[in-house]
């Protein structure tokens, strides 16, 4: 695609298209599901309610990107030793 725009300007025929489980419709009727369980079920007083929103939506793939984070991190600290 980068070397596509080199040679000239794109077209949106050129630029592909996102994967519908990305598309911001389908994010945005999972958090406001997520918000409105929440709204719902809790008093007036309490707060991160955006944030507990987000994290219940995105709490599998956050857990994957911890253990890959976690796992990567781990071969680059222990493989300069092991060489």
């Amino acid at each position: 695609l980068l070397l596509a725009g080199f040679k000239k300007p794109l077209s949106p025929k050129d630029i592909p298209s996102v994967v519908p489980e990305d598309e911001a419709e389908l994010a945005y009727s999972k958090f406001a599901k997520a918000w409105d369980t929440l709204a719902e079920g809790s008093s007036k007083k309490e707060r991160n309610l955006v944030f507990r929103a987000i994290a219940g939506v995105y709490f599998k793939e956050n857990i994957l990107i911890g253990v890959c984070a976690l796992f990567r991190t781990l071969a680059v600290v222990s493989l300069p030793l092991m060489l």
